[in-house]
């Protein structure tokens, strides 16, 4: 509920602005780059994927469903969380930041 009521506020704040700053008839007609397309179809994807296969078996194994699994787990949960479920998030989160760091870091010398 908080996440719907702090997106509608973002959201409604952001075209606000661009209304009264005059540039909203350019907000949807200028081009994107491709760097925006990419993590976006990214985090949708993965979104996708923790949603169809969050609730089963394989769920364990996906490192975006895990925090929702380990969530369900203080309940009563269908099947518990190994301990591989843990180290693929640290996995994971490891790996995204050291591409962070390095894309960073090359962007700054360009």
């Amino acid at each position: 509920m908080f996440g719907l009521l702090g997106f509608g506020l973002m959201t409604s704040w952001t075209f606000g602005r661009e209304y009264s700053d005059r540039t909203l008839k350019a907000l949807l007609g200028l081009p994107i780059s491709r760097g925006y397309l990419m993590p976006i179809g990214f985090a949708f994807t993965t979104l996708m994927l923790a949603l169809v296969f969050g609730s089963t078996d394989i769920g364990t194994y996906l490192p975006w469903s895990v925090p929702a699994l380990h969530l369900k787990e203080s309940g009563v949960a269908s099947f518990p969380l190994a301990d591989t479920s843990y180290f693929l998030v640290f996995l994971i989160g490891l790996a995204g930041f050291i591409w962070t760091v390095k894309w960073l870091l090359n962007r700054e010398h360009r």
